[in-house]
């Protein structure tokens, strides 16, 4: 892990250390933190309730805005925040995925937790991963999961 990602992951453990809602890293970083070394992450996607990041972005002093409805994803709220000397983050709350029956909210089941320096984060497990980036169906999200399946 680079020392930006570092720095991100510290600032993510600082903003989410009071919340009690669950809350995950998904995408990228996740596959990162699950042992997949040869991905480095552009941003960490954070997924949580809509309550728990309305209540991150308040301590930030940033309003809570829903995200722009792509084909793809929707959630509310959306807000991409920059780090200093990090990577970016992107909350999304209530996040929904469109599938087979229309926009459905994306559930994960599973919470393993990641020790870093001063403090924990959470990814979905192995298993999980791959099952999300497979519904979101672009084709980095499927190499991603690929990779995955290689430490099942």
């Amino acid at each position: 892990m680079g020392p930006r990602l570092e720095t991100t992951l510290q600032f993510l453990v600082e903003l989410m250390k009071d919340e009690t809602d669950l809350w995950w890293i998904i995408g990228s970083t996740a596959a990162l933190l699950a042992g997949i070394e040869e991905i480095e992450p552009e941003d960490v996607d954070i997924v949580a309730p809509r309550a728990c990041l309305e209540q991150a972005l308040h301590r930030l002093g940033l309003a809570a805005v829903p995200s722009k409805t792509n084909s793809r994803f929707r959630s509310h709220p959306y807000q991409r925040i920059s780090v200093p000397n990090g990577t970016d983050i992107e909350l999304m709350g209530d996040l929904c995925v469109y599938g087979t029956l229309g926009f459905e909210p994306l559930i994960i089941s599973s919470r393993v937790e990641v020790l870093i320096p001063n403090g924990l984060v959470f990814i979905p497990s192995i298993a999980e991963q791959i099952s999300i980036l497979s519904s979101f169906g672009r084709q980095k999200d499927l190499q991603k999961a690929k990779l995955l399946i290689t430490k099942l």
